[in-house]
């Protein structure tokens, strides 16, 4: 696991190059220019660092597996309650945060609030399977992302760029 150090500044600059490239920077010849495919399109771009938190293992697993599984994306570190993400948050500052909405001891809402205030920097998207629209109105006033977990292997990788690609703003996926 990585320790939280000044290096996060150095991460944010790279993916801050990629949504909004300076027009005299191109990659070197051979190389894959900035693309809608993410920070992991840049040479030797840092990866793409996730806080994934679901009280239900098993589902930490599969969401695990389907991060890791695009190249430049990892799992900084998994909690299975509100009060673990808040702390891994502050502790880790990961670039997004995947986060469920109904934990035990916190719940999603609640503790997406307090990592706004931790990790101001990071997106946090909410996989759930709260479909009640008016939960998902209120997720999205905190969150950068909503994806039900019956559609996370379309919409995952879109929500994700979207979010990145949407510096500063919270809109996210916010598709009916």
């Amino acid at each position: 696991m990585r320790k939280p150090n000044g290096g996060r500044k150095e991460r944010s600059l790279s993916k801050d190059l990629w949504i909004n490239p300076p027009s005299n920077i191109h990659a070197p010849e051979g190389n894959r220019t900035w693309g809608s495919d993410g920070p992991s399109s840049l040479p030797h771009a840092p990866p793409l660092c996730f806080l994934l938190a679901d009280d239900f293992e098993q589902w930490r697993i599969k969401v695990r597996e389907m991060v890791e599984s695009r190249s430049g994306w990892e799992i900084l570190s998994e909690a299975c309650d509100g009060q673990q993400a808040l702390e891994k948050a502050q502790q880790f500052l990961p670039d997004v945060v995947l986060l469920d909405i109904q934990m035990p001891v916190m719940n999603g809402l609640q503790a997406a609030r307090e990592i706004r205030k931790v990790s101001p920097s990071s997106k946090i998207i909410f996989v759930t399977c709260t479909s009640d629209a008016t939960v998902r109105r209120v997720a999205l006033e905190i969150a950068d992302g909503y994806i039900l977990k019956d559609n996370v292997l379309k919409e995952l990788v879109p929500t994700v760029t979207a979010c990145l690609s949407h510096n500063g703003s919270r809109e996210g996926n916010q598709k009916e």
